[in-house]
């Protein structure tokens, strides 16, 4: 069922500059955003800034991580994520680079639900961070679907890939490439919120129709 969700306070949690913090800006302009959780942002005083001058002078596309609508006083960087995110970027092998992310995203979930505990606000966990992040806070929890629901993908992809094996680099897609702990997260979380929120209706009719029927769902178009 379809309703439009109110937010008084929440915690948002995702890595990088996922769609330009417009989550993060929207419930910031609403005065509903404690804070966006995530692994780094530009100019942050998480960090002094003659760090953040080296790091963009070797990683330039750095400064992207930045919106003037959203100020740094509202962003609680986890360092601990950053490590790990920075060291999938090392020539290692692609089941360590792989592991490391899950460990990446697994910390930003984490210090998400603890925030949403302490200060008791609602969570606002975008997809592959929510469901670690909802089995730590017992506050209310919301999901936002970017893409279509991991197990649709697969069947999609599979199928296609079926009709013409030529379609092989089909299974080294993010859906096939995650260990199968991170497949049973992505496949659990939405059975663990109390809200669904996709960003197009592709996204909400890849859901398993239980989820649809008694879920609170809606669409969020870009």
């Amino acid at each position: 069922m379809q309703v439009n969700l109110p937010i008084k306070n929440a915690v948002v949690v995702h890595s990088g500059a996922r769609d330009d913090y417009q989550v993060s800006i929207s419930l910031h302009q609403e005065n509903c955003l404690k804070y966006l959780v995530t692994d780094y942002y530009w100019l942050s005083p998480s960090f002094p800034q003659f760090i953040h001058r080296i790091a963009s002078f070797f990683v330039p596309s750095i400064r992207s991580r930045f919106n003037n609508l959203l100020p740094s006083s509202k962003v609680v960087i986890s360092k601990r994520a950053l490590f790990w995110f920075l060291l999938s970027k090392l020539p290692f092998n692609c089941y360590f680079r792989n592991r490391a992310l899950e460990l990446h995203d697994q910390l930003l979930a984490r210090k998400a639900g603890y925030l949403s505990n302490y200060f008791e606000c609602s969570i606002f966990a975008y997809s592959t961070y929510a469901f670690v992040a909802f089995s730590i806070t017992h506050q209310p929890k919301i999901l936002f679907l970017m893409h279509p629901y991991i197990s649709w993908v697969q069947q999609t992809l599979l199928d296609r890939y079926s009709r013409n094996t030529s379609y092989y680099s089909l299974l080294g897609e993010y859906e096939f490439s995650i260990s199968s702990s991170g497949i049973n997260s992505l496949l659990k979380e939405p059975y663990f919120a109390d809200a669904v929120l996709c960003a197009s209706s592709c996204s909400l009719s890849s859901l398993p129709k239980s989820i649809v029927i008694d879920k609170l769902t809606s669409v969020i178009p870009y």
